[in-house]
């Protein structure tokens, strides 16, 4: 089987930062432009976003947050703390004009090079994970610095390789989110179980 040709990023990518708090606020600003944010709560290890854990921010008077604004497709990471984590831009996510705080590096792959779940799928496996460790700066907040990740190398493979590797990610993030369901629904059970037995011996 042939070999992944490993590029880096800046190669098949664009790699931008997320804007500072000096262009926004968390305050409601009358007449200003409302966006949500990614917070570190946002994304779960497995690339999972969670809406209700997005941040409601506007735009500062004087101030454009259009150019940070994210699209279908992009790649959103959360470059601070011990594990970064990644997750991919869908249109169903887009209900509400979205940016990612400054926390947050974000990655726009050349579509007809590198598709963005591929990419995900890489930095959140274990092997990405390990690589990733290699390009984190800081002895108490661990980072990784935008010009360091614009260098990482990732295996691309022919587009037809890759929705291949799409499809197969979005089927392991449905059988786990399926798991976990099931999970709660059972502790709840079990629970509910448990604190009748106890209220009925009361």
């Amino acid at each position: 089987m042939k070999e992944s040709n490993y590029e880096m990023l800046s190669s098949i990518s664009k790699v931008t930062t997320g804007p500072t708090n000096s262009l926004f606020s968390k305050d409601i600003i009358e007449g200003a432009k409302e966006y949500r944010m990614f917070s570190g709560a946002s994304i779960d290890l497995m690339g999972n976003i969670s809406k209700q854990d997005l941040i409601p921010v506007w735009e500062k008077k004087g101030k454009d947050l259009t150019r940070f604004s994210l699209q279908a497709g992009d790649v959103v990471l959360l470059n601070k703390g011990i594990f970064p984590k990644a997750a991919f831009i869908t249109e169903e996510i887009l209900d509400f004009p979205l940016i990612a705080s400054a926390n947050f590096l974000v990655i726009r792959p050349n579509s007809d090079k590198l598709r963005g779940e591929v990419l995900v799928s890489y930095i959140n496996s274990s092997l990405g994970q390990e690589k990733l460790k290699n390009i984190q700066m800081g002895a108490v907040i661990q980072s990784i610095p935008a010009s360091s990740f614009r260098t990482f190398e990732i295996p691309v493979l022919p587009l037809d390789l890759q929705s291949k590797i799409v499809a197969l990610h979005k089927a392991g993030l449905k059988a786990y989110n399926t798991t976990l369901e099931l999970a709660e629904q059972q502790k709840n059970m079990v629970e509910a179980k448990i604190l009748n037995m106890l209220e009925g011996a009361a």
